[in-house]
């Protein structure tokens, strides 16, 4: 299961250019579309200890909006071509970085600054993301796991099932990204026994949210030990 997370997100020398933005250049960019694949396989980690273990950071964030389509011709250093890549990138504004295990490698994300962060995507989620479809919402608060591809300019967003956002309810829930269809493996055995839930009326469970996000800082302080 984590081999399908990493790999989604790591990448060889790549060539990169803008193709379009969800506000203009659609049709251009749909063209490009169809050389993509449907996206990779995923599956999550086996618990939120470990979906810590694997992403790089870790921050808390308010999404501002969603910035441009980037098509990618992936090479590897001796030039063998692997294919077209798609990534979607989104400005955010950063209200606390639980932790960053690549704080001296990596481009900063600090507390109170606005930064790019992008996200790879298959044709499907490509698609999504052209006509304003994808999970995120503008002004909401997110917990958000990332990774950094070796060489890029910005961080990366996990896919979008393994990000919480906060309920803007007032209930102090913490409401997953991912769809019900795929949200078996979200368990009170997942969450671990230091996070609180209640029971979600599609039969799964609901984290909430200071306690979630406490458990990933003590955690990733415990993992970057």
């Amino acid at each position: 299961m984590t081999r399908h997370i990493v790999t989604a997100v790591c990448a060889a020398f790549a060539l990169s250019m803008v193709i379009a933005s969800p506000s203009s250049g659609q049709s251009v960019s749909r063209e490009a579309l169809r050389q993509l694949g449907p996206g990779g396989l995923w599956g999550p980690p086996a618990s939120l200890e470990e979906l810590v273990r694997i992403s790089q950071a870790a921050v808390i964030a308010k999404i501002i909006g969603p910035g441009d389509l980037k098509f990618q011709e992936e090479v590897t250093p001796g030039g063998t071509r692997l294919g077209r890549s798609a990534y979607a990138s989104y400005s955010v504004v950063i209200r606390e970085v639980l932790y960053n295990r690549l704080a001296d490698a990596a481009p900063p994300i600090k507390t109170g600054s606005r930064v790019e962060l992008s996200q790879p995507v298959g044709r499907h989620e490509a698609e999504a993301f052209l006509d304003k479809r994808t999970p995120a919402t503008p002004s909401d608060e997110y917990l958000l796991f990332l990774w950094h591809r070796p060489g890029a300019g910005e961080w990366s967003i996990l896919q979008w099932p393994l990000q919480f956002r906060k309920s803007g309810r007032g209930d102090g829930l913490a409401d997953t990204l991912a769809s019900p269809a795929v949200l078996s493996w979200l368990t009170p055995q997942w969450l671990g026994p230091s996070v609180p839930f209640v029971n979600s009326e599609n039969g799964g469970v609901t984290p909430i949210w200071v306690p979630l996000v406490a458990e990933v800082h003590r955690v990733g302080a415990k993992q970057g030990q």
